[in-house]
């Protein structure tokens, strides 16, 4: 496998335990969901955000979701890699729909 693919897989790899960290607790009540940005854009700034529940380890996740972010930085700095340069804006507040968290803009 290439390096860069090996990178790539790496970061999939990552994103995945996060996403089952976050999708581990059902949405009932917003008010127990926190936003997070994620990621990093080539040009700098968060690549994106998740939500994630207060009744998970949130040390963890939080952890997992800065190793992430870093990741994906030194993933775009190795590969010289741009993205569009647009501020990503932060959601407002999140909902719960059918059990899952939605990000309101």
């Amino acid at each position: 496998m290439k390096s860069k693919e090996k990178d790539e897989m790496e970061l999939k790899l990552l994103m995945s335990d996060i996403l089952k960290m976050s999708d581990q607790i059902s949405c009932d009540n917003a008010a127990d969901w926190r936003i997070v940005p994620i990621g990093a854009k080539g040009c700098g700034g968060a690549s994106s955000f998740i939500a994630y529940s207060a009744k998970i380890d949130t040390a963890l996740f939080l952890q997992k979701v800065e190793q992430y972010t870093q990741k994906e930085k030194a993933f775009n700095e190795k590969w010289k890699l741009y993205s569009d340069c647009a501020l990503i804006i932060a959601p407002k507040r999140i909902e719960c729909v059918n059990g899952k968290p939605k990000l309101v803009y």
